[in-house]
């Protein structure tokens, strides 16, 4: 029966065999092995993007022989039962010349000495390395037009070892997202083999000796806790390590991951709270910082961290709440808490604009409340207090401001979502940033006019 399936399915294939997009998500790679479908990929002339979950020497001399030549996005991942190698998936990528991105998942090669004379990927802009050993940042010396690096290690204790080796450092890139699971007071975390400090302690001691200093630098994955009371509160270790990435990379611009359920802080674990200060010592030069909201919690947000934002020269701020959706939480939110969140994030602004004397750029996302299905419609009472929130502002989910005038005389001028955005991009970007080059948002055109 299972035969008969994969017969069908190969059938399939070789009849929509112009296809650009083609993702395989199945438990084993015997799928991509059988006859047809084998067959099947190799009539596929027209092929852009491919992914396939998962992957073994045998199903990459499969996908080494598909016909298409500008297949731009190749995203893997790698079976954990079979010895990972260089050599099957170098052979592979050789074969797609207009290969632009790749997404490597559970890749694991031990320590090698991989050959950097005889292999070059000039086409690769963007890697993407989830949940990978240090060995396979290996392969980013092939990569000499490299321009974003996405990375997040493996948790063994082995797929770590080699980081303090020395070696030359990676290209420069624009762009370096680095992801790390850190346990919160909420759990979370990982079962992990290494230590959370043990792999903090490793990581950044990686990216200090192999890595350049990068214009943006995002955190992924974990993160790091606003409170009520701590405004950013993280432990001491944390803070150490953190300090030293920072100063080790020097980003003008920085991505936080960041836990903002505004709870109290725990008795149990003391939380130094000095984060701000620590960014502002290590990055004299940071002109953009985002906050993005991860977890389970909406973000009620506490009335500390507009002064605490202070300490940076912060030109462009972006604060990412958006809501949780009903298939995010375990429960759903009452219209009042609701109601409290949309309201606090409405009078955030105000507060940013008075606390932060050198802000051209904000943008938040989140101030829209939840539809009405996303809340407890028992609570009518609650729901005709949303429903004025909404008639009086809207929802307009991503609003986009400007800073006019000087001194006394500074005030937001909201602007239309794409221009704030390019705002943005010019203030993280511009290697020689000036006030100035902003002159186009503060055209009439840019001014947000519902």
């Amino acid at each position: 029966m299972y035969a008969q399936y994969l017969d069908t399915f190969g059938n399939i294939l070789t009849a929509t065999k112009n296809l650009r997009i083609l993702n395989f998500e199945v438990g084993n790679t015997s799928f991509i092995l059988h006859p047809p479908v084998t067959r099947a990929l190799a009539q596929m002339h027209e092929l852009r993007y491919l992914s396939c979950h998962l992957v073994s020497p045998g199903v990459l001399s499969v996908v080494k022989c598909i016909p298409s030549r500008n297949l731009v996005l190749l995203d893997l991942w790698h079976e954990v039962q079979w010895f990972h190698d260089f050599s099957p998936l170098l052979s592979t990528l050789e074969a797609f010349s207009k290969l632009s991105t790749l997404v490597m998942n559970s890749f694991l090669p031990g320590q090698t000495d991989l050959d950097t004379a005889g292999t070059s990927l000039p086409s690769i802009r963007h890697i993407t390395l989830k949940d990978a050993s240090v060995a396979a940042t290996n392969i980013l010396y092939l990569c000499p037009n490299i321009d974003t690096i996405d990375f997040s290690p493996n948790h063994e204790q082995q797929c770590m070892q080699g980081h303090t080796d020395i070696r030359p450092r990676w290209p420069k890139v624009s762009h370096l997202s680095v992801g790390i699971c850190r346990a919160t007071r909420w759990g979370g975390g990982v079962d992990a083999r290494l230590s959370h400090a043990d792999l903090q302690t490793a990581l950044v001691e990686l990216l200090e000796r192999r890595a350049s200093p990068v214009p943006h630098l995002e955190l992924a994955g974990g993160g790091l806790e606003l409170t009520r009371d701590g405004v950013a509160a993280v432990d001491a270790a944390t803070s150490r390590w953190l300090a030293r990435l920072l100063a080790a990379l020097q980003p003008r611009a920085l991505t936080l991951p960041v836990h903002a359920a505004g709870f109290n802080q725990s008795p149990h674990e003391r939380l130094d709270g000095w984060l701000w200060i620590q960014v502002a010592r290590v990055l004299p030069r940071l002109r953009a910082l985002t906050l993005r909201r991860v977890g389970r919690d909406n973000w009620v947000p506490p009335d500390t961290p507009p002064a605490a934002l202070a300490e940076l020269p912060l030109r462009c701020l972006f604060i990412d709440a958006s809501p949780v959706l009903p298939s995010e939480s375990r429960r759903l939110r009452s219209p009042c808490v609701e109601l409290e969140r949309v309201r606090a994030l409405d009078a955030l602004p105000a507060k940013l604009l008075a606390a932060l004397t050198e802000m051209r750029v904000l943008g938040i996302t989140g101030t829209a409340a939840l539809p009405d299905a996303a809340v407890d419609t028992s609570e009518k009472w609650g729901l005709k207090d949303l429903g004025e929130w909404r008639r009086e502002h809207g929802e307009h989910n991503t609003p986009w401001w400007r800073v006019d005038g000087e001194g006394a005389e500074r005030k937001l001028v909201e602007l239309w979502r794409e221009y704030g955005e390019r705002a943005q991009q010019l203030v993280e970007n511009a290697e020689e940033y000036r006030v100035a080059d902003l002159a186009e948002i503060y055209l009439d055109k840019c001014r947000y006019e519902p």
